[in-house]
């Protein structure tokens, strides 16, 4: 199952979100569904937004939604 709500994508109209925000729900509802992994896809420009610089923001971001995906045995 992916889960692309951290990833960065194209947006041709600035009117429509690209992704929707990952929720602590989305991964109670795709372990209801019977999956045991997520693949969180994430975005290494936001990562890294400058060379040798992480962000930390985003960094937190990820691992709140590792801790919640585990939380469900994803």
């Amino acid at each position: 199952m992916n889960v692309n709500g951290l990833g960065e994508y194209y947006q041709a109209n600035p009117d429509f979100a690209t992704t929707v925000p990952v929720r602590r729900s989305d991964f109670a509802e795709i372990a209801r569904r019977g999956f045991d992994s997520v693949r969180l896809i994430v975005s290494w420009s936001r990562l890294e937004p400058t060379r040798g610089a992480y962000d930390e923001a985003y960094v937190a971001r990820i691992k709140k939604a590792v801790r919640q995906a585990a939380s469900y045995g994803l």
